[in-house]
C-alpha cells in the first residue's frame, strides 16, 4: 500500500532542478510517484513502506540538493485524529457512568 509523504527540498533555483529531483526519486524502487513544487519547495512522494526518509534524502543529496521530511503524512494525521476522538469518547463515557453511579448512591436522580 502506498503512502503519501512530503519533503522540504533545499537548493533548487529553477524548473530543471525540480525535474532532476522528480526523475531521480521516481526511479527509486518502491516509489509510485514523485512531484516537486518549485514555488513551495515541497516534494510529494507516493511510496510503499520499504522506502524510508533516509533513502529519499540520499537520492536527493546524490543529485545535488537536500531533502528532509516535512511532517506526518495525511494518513497518519487522520489516524491520530481518530485515535484522539476515540480516547475522548471513552473519557466522556466514564465520566457519565461515574456521575450516574455517585448520583444513584446519594439518591439523586437526573435525566441524562
Amino acid at each position: 500500500m502506498s503512502k503519501q509523504k512530503e519533503y522540504i527540498i533545499e537548493g533548487m533555483s529553477c524548473a530543471s532542478c525540480a525535474m532532476t529531483i522528480e526523475n531521480a526519486v521516481s526511479k527509486m524502487p518502491g516509489v509510485d510517484k514523485a512531484s516537486v513544487n518549485l514555488a513551495t519547495e515541497i516534494m510529494t512522494v507516493e511510496a510503499n513502506d520499504s522506502v524510508t526518509p533516509e533513502d529519499i534524502a540520499k537520492v536527493v543529496d546524490g543529485v545535488g540538493y537536500s531533502a528532509r521530511p516535512r511532517g506526518k503524512s495525511v494518513e497518519e494525521e487522520l489516524e491520530e485524529k481518530n485515535e484522539k476522538k476515540s480516547v475522548w469518547g471513552i473519557i466522556l463515557k466514564v465520566i457519565i457512568v461515574v456521575a450516574t453511579a455517585i448520583g444513584s448512591a446519594f439518591g439523586v436522580t437526573a435525566c441524562i
